[in-house]
């Protein structure tokens, strides 16, 4: 999804503390099992009996939501073409793209062959809080799927059932950009999510840009404002399923401002032959009153053939 638009979502810690700090105000008891019964948008998966937060997560006064970049920047409209611009920079750099005016929607926008469908990836992570009980490691395999939607590909990375990240990814000129994003994220049975709008540059791909390129761009909720910005590192040629890939690996760093804090660091690696997330790895740190939230994670595309 960015692959997770940066993706990037990327994304998540703001729902996480808030769906544990609303757990803990249900009146969970302490040493309770997470209940299985989480909402339609982010069912819970059994786990361990964990305690329930403490009474110093509930006291604590409000600070700054955190939130990271979308995780997968997999797709989007158009069909990158190698440039001079690729050709003269062969060793991994990092740029970053600047927001343009927002896309203009398209009712049936061109979608590349092989972009849309479900796309599995070689998974290691984990996410946790720092109350006791709730930390997850993340499976070794897991997917992406991208359907067709509104002007572009709606993109989802769902790690574990309690755990929900959708992107919108749509053509821009030659570019992609990523135009809202949501995450869901259960602890203790309750789910809780937030939605951002991305206006501006707000690219995961542009073709014919240099190692050292760089842009900014911002992603509003309600409550919370991402800021993030991106640099091309270069072009690297990954190895998927014994086929040799070219690819445009971009850093992003994004910082959330609002109701809760944090910061994430991530980097994507995209085909310049057609807009899909070919490896991706990050880390998040996220804080609420006294909940603290963080999460690593990396992904490598197993194979090119979606399945549809």
């Amino acid at each position: 999804m960015t692959g997770r638009e940066q993706a990037i979502g990327a994304a998540l810690a703001v729902v996480v503390l808030v769906g544990v700090i609303d757990a803990s105000v249900s009146g969970h008891d302490s040493g309770s099992t997470p209940s299985s019964s989480a909402t339609p948008a982010a069912t819970s998966q059994p786990t361990t009996s964990a305690p329930t937060p403490t009474s110093a997560a509930t006291s604590a006064q409000p600070s700054h939501r955190a939130h990271h970049s979308p995780h997968h920047t997999a797709n989007g409209g158009v069909t990158p073409a190698t440039t001079a611009a690729e050709a003269a920079s062969p060793t991994p750099t990092r740029t970053t793209a600047a927001r343009h005016a927002s896309p203009t929607a398209s009712a049936s926008p061109t979608i590349p062959p092989g972009v849309l469908g479900t796309f599995s990836y070689t998974t290691k992570g984990s996410e946790q809080t720092n109350i006791p009980g709730t930390q997850r490691e993340f499976p070794s395999t897991t997917k992406i799927t991208n359907k067709r939607k509104a002007c572009g590909v709606a993109s989802t990375w769902k790690p574990v059932p309690e755990h929900v990240q959708t992107q919108v990814l749509c053509p821009s000129g030659d570019g992609i950009k990523v135009t809202s994003y949501r995450t869901t994220i259960s602890f203790y049975g309750v789910s809780s999510g937030e939605d951002f709008t991305c206006s501006g540059p707000s690219y995961v791909y542009q073709p014919a840009v240099a190692a050292g390129h760089v842009w900014k761009f911002k992603c509003k909720a309600p409550d919370a404002v991402a800021v993030q910005t991106s640099r091309v590192v270069g072009y690297d040629t990954i190895d998927v399923g014994g086929t040799t890939v070219r690819t445009l690996h971009v850093h992003v760093d994004t910082k959330l401002h609002g109701n809760s804090s944090g910061r994430s660091s991530q980097d994507y690696w995209i085909a310049t032959s057609k807009p899909i997330l070919v490896k991706e790895q990050g880390t998040v740190a996220a804080s609420q009153r006294n909940v603290n939230y963080t999460e690593s994670y990396s992904l490598a595309l197993k194979s090119l053939s979606p399945k549809t």
